[in-house]
């Protein structure tokens, strides 16, 4: 029995292993510098992928599977069949497979709440990492209207939305847990991730931290309350200490802008004003093919045929719909319904299966300003509160299990 036992223990040890070094580098590391480890990244999920199956017969998300792989197949129809511009489609839609093959096989991994919240850790520290990795490359002295100076080396840097979305995730993750799981360290860490947020300057991020820290407030008793907002308090005061004013002035103005009450559009900024025409130029494409949309991903080049240029429309509502129409927006929205489903029929207390609900909603609202369809992190996290609803069926059985780490 004690073999059994310690045979039980050592693969779980490993398992956790596996979980923590493919999140640290897929969503940690997805930079062209490191693109050996990431390589070896999906040799190694893909061999416990097949371990897992072949020899364990571990639990398999059906439903998570099914609606993945049936959006995808959607989006490769549309791409070969209707699309605007098929190239640019099916070019789309290999990078969407890539994403949901990669998180199919990672999802197959979470088979108790353990590897659930061991993955939820493990996501939350990657975005710090990738946050670091991309300040590393700039130079924040140079921080302006661009926000970003690029010089050869930061050629290939994601853009700078997607890497302070995912680093708001991490702190969200940090402050929930410190008053989770009362552990002094996760405050510490989640200090230092919002001033890193605010260094990166994305408007939509900082909102989220506002809006992360309100729903947080609901939930908490009422001596927690006064502790978040003195906490909030000593934030502050560390970006006063840590950032340039001038940059603290640069993204108040930036914030300032989001007033479209007293802003006329005139009175936007560049980015703004663009935002704005891609809002309608959006509703345009949608209502030239409601239903079944105009191709994957064609959003830019409808742009780039009418405007002649060709962005993407910033809104991933308005992208699946152009895209996908409504069909493929329900398929591609059905996940996160599923999600917020299970979170909402259950009793929401200050537990986990609140954090995935709060993790839902500023998801949701980021995607107001920013287009993650096929983006890899996201379907990463989607996988991670798929599971974590599934896995935490009894929220209360669970309550305590955070605290033990």
């Amino acid at each position: 029995m004690k073999g059994i036992f310690a045979s039980i223990k050592q693969d779980f040890t490993v398992k956790r292993l596996v979980i923590f070094i493919f999140i640290i580098i897929y969503c940690g590391c997805y930079y062209q510098q490191y693109q050996v480890l990431i390589s070896l990244s999906y040799v190694l999920i893909g061999c416990v992928f097949l371990y897992s199956v072949l020899f364990r017969r571990e639990k398999i998300f059906k439903n998570f599977i099914v609606g993945s792989t049936i959006f995808v197949v959607y989006s490769i129809i549309s791409s070969l069949l209707w699309a605007y511009d098929t190239n640019v489609a099916i070019d789309s839609s290999m990078q969407l497979i890539k994403s949901v093959l990669i998180a199919l096989i990672f999802i197959s991994l979470l088979n108790s709440d353990v590897d659930f919240e061991w993955a939820l850790f493990s996501f939350s520290l990657a975005g710090i990492l990738y946050a670091v990795l991309y300040l590393q490359n700039v130079d924040i002295s140079h921080l302006g209207a661009d926000r970003i100076s690029r010089n050869e080396v930061s050629d290939g840097l994601p853009n700078v939305n997607t890497v302070a979305l995912l680093v708001s995730f991490s702190f969200l993750y940090f402050m929930y847990m410190y008053f989770y799981g009362k552990r002094f360290v996760y405050l510490i860490i989640a200090a230092i991730v919002f001033v890193i947020t605010f260094l990166l300057g994305a408007r939509k991020s900082i909102i989220t931290l506002v809006i992360g820290m309100i729903m947080m407030l609901f939930k908490l008793n009422a001596t927690s309350r006064v502790k978040l907002l003195t906490l909030s308090v000593i934030f502050i005061v560390l970006l006063i200490i840590y950032i340039p004013p001038e940059y603290l002035s640069f993204v108040s103005e930036r914030l300032a802008q989001l007033n479209f009450f007293e802003n006329k559009v005139e009175d936007l900024d560049k980015s703004d004003t663009i935002r704005a025409l891609l809002l309608e130029r959006g509703f345009v494409y949608w209502l030239q093919s409601p239903f079944i949309g105009n191709g994957y991903y064609n959003f830019s080049q409808l742009l780039l045929k009418d405007c002649g240029f060709a962005w993407y429309s910033h809104n991933n509502f308005l992208e699946a719909l152009v895209g996908g129409g409504v069909v493929g927006f329900m398929l591609y929205y059905r996940l996160y319904f599923n999600i917020l489903k299970d979170c909402l029929k259950r009793k929401l207390k200050f537990d986990i299966i609140y954090y995935i609900f709060i993790v839902m909603v500023v998801l949701l609202f980021n995607q107001l300003f920013i287009v993650v369809l096929h983006e890899r992190f996201i379907w990463i996290l989607l996988a991670i509160l798929y599971a974590g609803v599934k896995l935490n069926k009894d929220s209360s059985n669970n309550e305590n299990r955070l605290c033990r780490r």
